[in-house]
């Protein structure tokens, strides 16, 4: 059995999964606020008096949230490309059959229009189906199926939500109108329902990608100490 030297992903597991549930934390709260913006913009419409205190009070929360979601969300892609990439680089290293793409993929495929969309998916569902595919050659500790079906809700909740941030974001810059200001606001509310659905649902596939992680430094244990007692034999010398 030839040897395999896999980098240790953990800590990069633990990064991820704690930047992602704060930015889940923060899109919860940032829903709560899109809505009562919602509540105060379809008032204002409608004529009635808000006092100046309460819509400053409003927009400073609003403010609050958003520096804090940019915060968090760019934590969250760092570091979850950070695992990402280490995932991946891995498969290389046991994969039954050679991987699609270079392991240089699992980071720059998000940065790339038209590519985005696509080509970071097409690699989680290799980085799974390599990886047990594997395990189910190597040991029989292996429970769990690819769950393409929470691969595919992360990923299409990601980008419908995505798309909705990008036109939401247009809206607040071309217009000042009060029935725009309200059609973007709806959209964010959109927006961080799916935004929510895809974060949930990635938490789910690393947390249980950790634990195949474990048993991939489990077979690479058992075969290092299988190829100790391998010697081999008429070895060449001359290139």
């Amino acid at each position: 059995m030839a040897t395999i030297f896999l980098r240790d992903n953990a800590q990069r597991n633990k990064m991820a999964y704690g930047f992602i549930l704060a930015m889940v934390i923060v899109s919860f709260i940032s829903l709560f606020s899109e809505i009562t913006g919602v509540i105060i913009l379809n008032k204002l419409i409608a004529g009635d008096f808000l006092e100046d205190a309460t819509l400053d009070l409003f927009d400073n929360s609003i403010q609050a949230i958003r520096i804090l979601y940019i915060i968090t969300f760019v934590g969250a892609i760092i570091t979850f490309i950070m695992w990402f990439r280490r995932a991946y680089y891995n498969v290389h290293e046991f994969a039954l059959s050679p991987p699609q793409y270079s392991e240089g993929w699992a980071a720059g495929a998000w940065f790339l229009p038209i590519l985005s969309l696509f080509r970071p998916s097409q690699i989680m569902k290799e980085i799974w189906f390599e990886t047990i595919a594997f395990l189910r050659n190597k040991t029989s500790n292996c429970p769990i199926e690819v769950p393409t079906g929470k691969l595919n809700l992360w990923w299409g909740t990601w980008v419908v939500g995505s798309m909705l941030g990008n036109i939401s974001s247009r809206l607040y810059s071309d217009s000042a109108a009060l029935y725009e200001m309200l059609n973007g606001y709806y959209l964010d509310v959109a927006m961080s329902i799916f935004i929510l659905i895809s974060g949930f649902t990635l938490l789910q596939i690393i947390k249980e990608y950790g634990a195949l992680e474990k048993e991939l430094h489990i077979v690479e244990n058992e075969v290092a100490e299988d190829s100790i007692f391998y010697e081999p034999t008429n070895i060449e010398t001359e290139y």
